[in-house]
Formats: C-alpha cells, structure tokens, sequence
C-alpha cells in the first residue's frame, strides 16, 4: 500500500473514501468496500483518507482508538491501494470547505469518492456531504453518498465504540468493529515476575495517546510473525504486587520463544474478570493456572 502526505501529488486515477476512519468500524468498512469496488469498476486505484495524529487532541474530545500504525495494517488488510495521509493542526481545522475539495483535485487524479451521509469536513464542519456531491459533480467525479450503518437501530459511530472500550465491553466492540478489537506493539522487558512464578509473558509497549482499554483479565490471541497463539491478558496494574502502573501483559500458551523486541499484534476477544489483589504470589500462580 502507498502512502501519501500532505503536499504530494499522484497521477493514477484514484477513488478515494473520506472520512478519519479512526477504528474502522463496520459502516468505515461499508465505505472502503464500495471505494474499492468502485475503483475496479472504473479502472482506477482505491484510496482512503486518515490522520498521522490525533485531531480529538485539537478539538478537545476522548482520544482516539486506534494509532496511524494500526489503522494502516487495517487498510492494508482490506486491500486497499492508498492511503492519504494527512496532519490534523491549526492550518487543516481553518481550512474552509471549497478550499479543502479543490486541495483533492488539485493533487489527485479524482475519479470517484465515496463518504457517508454524516460526512462533515472543513472549518466549523461546515461542508457535508451535500455540498461534496454538488462539487464533485461539477468536476465530474462519481460521487457515492452511503446511509450511516445501524446495530439494533443505532448509529454505529466511533464515540460509542470509545465507550465500550474504557469500559472493557470487548464483546460489544467487537460487534461493531470490523475486525476483533487489537494492539499493535513492542515487546518489551518488565519486571519478569511471571517468569519466577512459571508463567512466562509479554509486556507490550503502550501507545499513551489511545483511548485505554478497560482494566481487567482478557481471552486474547496474540500473532508472533503472523503466527497465532491463544493467550490471557493482564490490563492494567499488577495490584498483587504494589504496582499501580497501567500495563499489558500476554501469558503465552504453549510458548517459550524470546520475543523481545519484535512488534506483535493483541486481539481481545472477551473479559474473562476484573483485575484484582492475592494475598501472595502463589495464591495468584494457582488463580493463573
């Protein structure tokens, strides 16, 4: 998958998906799939649109769920051939509307875009999707505008999903996500406590600027080299210990491999219970077992 940043133009025909797709959620991959379908339809390379940072950071909102890391793997995963990759600052909010769509044309061979119903950009969230069709069919650009998708009659939309998640609702998430709610990270060393209590495991790094995962002891699978292994995860502080640090940590089943430093990927698939204190290690080696 090509990456392009602000400033760069391409020549290919491109169709491109709008929006910040900051969790690709089940209606980010109603639209990718149609951007893709789209571009096959009219000979052309699929695009989608996302942010290198945060711009809740901006605009004073809960953090985001996923890292550019993170959204990228999903893109590529999908098949998608671009993504546009733009930094959300002072100078992008102020831009007005026109300007912002005149921007795509300008640097981009524009064939098609698909976006939702509630798309909104530009200064103020003034444009929407309205305005993007009127536009886009001036310059003759197939433009497909896709009702928002709905779970039990409610919009499915990424501040739900946040929710969800700082509560630890993995089964929830998961329903609306395309994909099993995951981290991707660095392993890296701590306190190697479950190595004494013969229980090795792996720490990930964790990406500060997210919105954290609910504290608790989770069913998870975790990919080595693409490779998957069942595991259960520790989030949060290791309380049994005195610790009081927000952390990661994977038991591997069935593995014993020096994986320190490698970048794995962490799928959640269900809260098993809420993290709590043992009166002593081997009370919590006999809760692990």
């Amino acid at each position: 998958m090509k990456k392009f940043y602000l400033g760069e133009k391409y020549d290919k025909p491109i169709v491109v998906a709008l929006g910040f797709f900051d969790c690709i959620h089940r209606g980010h991959l109603t639209l990718i799939r149609e951007a893709k379908r789209l571009a096959n339809e009219l000979n052309a390379e699929s695009s989608v649109t996302t942010f290198s940072n945060d711009p809740n950071y901006l605009l004073k909102k809960n953090p985001q769920i996923y890292s550019i890391d993170e959204r990228l793997y999903v893109f590529e995963q999908e098949g998608v051939d671009n993504a546009l990759v733009f930094e959300f600052n002072e100078n992008f909010a102020s831009c007005q509307p026109l300007d912002a769509l005149n921007y795509l044309i300008e640097h981009f061979n524009l064939v098609g875009v698909v976006s939702g119903k509630d798309f909104t950009f530009g200064k103020g969230a003034k444009g929407d999707a309205d305005m993007l069709e009127n536009f886009m069919k001036e310059k003759n650009v197939t433009t497909i505008i896709l009702p928002f998708e709905t779970l039990s009659n409610e919009k499915i939309s990424s501040s739900i999903i946040k929710n969800y998640v700082a509560e630890g609702n993995v089964r929830l998430v998961n329903e609306l996500l395309s994909r099993p709610y995951f981290m991707l990270g660095e392993v890296v060393h701590a306190e190697q406590r479950g190595r004494t209590l013969g229980f090795p495991t792996a720490n990930l790094k964790i990406n500060e600027n997210l919105t954290h995962l609910g504290t608790g002891i989770y069913a998870t699978k975790i990919f080595v080299d693409d490779k998957a292994y069942f595991g259960v995860t520790n989030v949060g502080a290791k309380l049994t210990f005195g610790g009081d640090k927000y952390e990661v940590e994977t038991y591997i089943y069935d593995f014993n491999a020096d994986i320190y430093g490698k970048i794995v990927r962490l799928e959640f698939y269900k809260k098993i219970r809420d993290v709590q204190k043992f009166d002593s290690a081997n009370t919590l080696a006999s809760q692990i077992k």
